[in-house]
């Protein structure tokens, strides 16, 4: 990550974190222009990942480990991934 955000490094990965469940969940946050461009590259990789190994149960897992709430794992692969089939980037704008 190119930007501290002005914390330490385990408030940081909390804070991302956090962010990219709200996000999944609610898809749509409202927060600082420098937390979402850190965010938005975070939601976009995992996206990518996800939408190339679809059903994997490894990619479940990682998700699951990273997200702080198992319905933003779910909701991202029962709503998510499916409106982004034919899309190959971009996927928060």
């Amino acid at each position: 990550m190119s930007n501290s955000l002005s914390r330490k490094i385990d408030h940081r990965k909390s804070l991302l974190r956090n962010l990219a469940t709200s996000l999944v969940l609610y898809e749509e946050i409202k927060t600082t222009k420098a937390k979402a461009r850190e965010v938005k590259s975070i939601i976009e990789r995992m996206i990518s990942r996800a939408k190339k190994e679809k059903n994997s149960l490894i990619m479940r897992r990682e998700l699951l480990g990273y997200f702080y709430d198992e319905n933003a794992t779910r909701k991202m692969f029962e709503v998510i991934i499916p409106r982004f089939n034919k899309i190959n980037s971009g996927f928060t704008r």
